[in-house]
């Protein structure tokens, strides 16, 4: 997938869109846009703009909207080409490795304390597990703040991976999670998890593998969640590497 099949003004108009839609939740117009960003292009421009994008596979309209929103084509893209890079800020990295420095000789407490730091951090849903079979996870309730999971066949499939976490397992192991990955949209098997996205990073702490995951939906802000999972993964593998 490339933007080199798009013009310069799609590219600027699919993140304007996706990072849009990623803070309102709402399908997004060419009306909104016109308004909003006072661009230099009519409402009816746009409109031909997305209507190509749509053709092009990075947009969908839903059916009782006027709006537009990003396709999971759309998401790729915007995280592997659009998406501008995001440091993350010092205080931040300060309070994560603060949350999980005094556990670092107890892994259980340490993976533990990782996983609350993680959700705490993200606003999401995380998880750390080992590949000896430890899974920590936090942040449940954070997910319900969000309109994808008032849906409950949406969060109890979200439980259902928690309680059966080979399922997520055997979804990680087809994938190459040494930097970072995003499983998104109909790579999940199940149609009630359409919505949802996991970001995760793979580590290596002395003898111990595994994964830090970030659950949440398929919206969520990737160019802040992405910095902090990788951030993460670095810290077990720091602090973790006398195990």
């Amino acid at each position: 997938m490339s933007t080199s099949e798009l013009t310069e003004r799609q590219k600027a108009l699919l993140k304007m869109i996706i990072e849009e839609y990623i803070v309102s939740a709402e399908p997004i117009s060419s009306g909104y846009l016109t308004e909003k960003f006072n661009l230099n292009i009519s409402a009816a421009t746009i409109r031909n703009e997305m209507a190509e994008l749509i053709r092009k596979g990075y947009l969908e309209q839903p059916h009782i909207s006027a709006g537009r929103v990003p396709s999971q084509e759309g998401y790729r893209l915007y995280i592997q080409e659009l998406m501008e890079a995001y440091d993350l800020p010092v205080l931040k990295e300060v309070a994560m490795k603060q949350n999980v420095y005094n556990n670092r000789y107890e892994i259980d407490k340490f993976l533990h304390s990782a996983a609350h730091a993680l959700s705490d951090a993200t606003g999401l849903m995380s998880i750390v597990s080992t590949t000896d079979g430890r899974v920590f996870s936090s942040g449940m309730v954070n997910i319900l703040d969000h309109r994808e999971f008032f849906d409950i066949d949406v969060s109890r499939a979200v439980l259902n991976l928690i309680d059966n976490y080979s399922i997520l397992e055997e979804l990680l192991n087809k994938r190459n999670t040494t930097n970072i990955c995003v499983i998104l949209g109909e790579e999940f098997e199940r149609k009630a998890l359409h919505q949802v996205s996991v970001v995760t990073k793979s580590y290596t702490s002395g003898s111990k593998k595994g994964n830090v995951m970030v659950l949440g939906p398929s919206r969520m802000e990737y160019k802040r969640i992405i910095p902090t999972v990788s951030y993460m993964s670095g810290i077990l593998q720091e602090l973790g590497a006398d195990w």
